[in-house]
């Protein structure tokens, strides 16, 4: 976890405060976002790729 939190501040540029990575931010302003984008994504996505090969009226 440090060599994540050193590469992070590295990369930013900025001072990265330790005490403000919590369980319940990351939870909250990254785990929950990622996972409903990844579901409405990936429904979109598939549900799209599924009808042009199977549903899509033929010419």
């Amino acid at each position: 976890m440090l060599v994540v939190i050193a590469g992070a501040e590295l990369f930013t540029g900025n001072n990265l405060v330790v005490s403000t990575i919590t369980w319940s931010a990351f939870l909250v302003k990254n785990l929950v976002p990622v996972t409903i984008g990844n579901v409405i994504g990936g429904a979109v996505f598939v549900g799209l790729g599924y009808w042009g090969a199977y549903l899509r009226p033929s010419k």
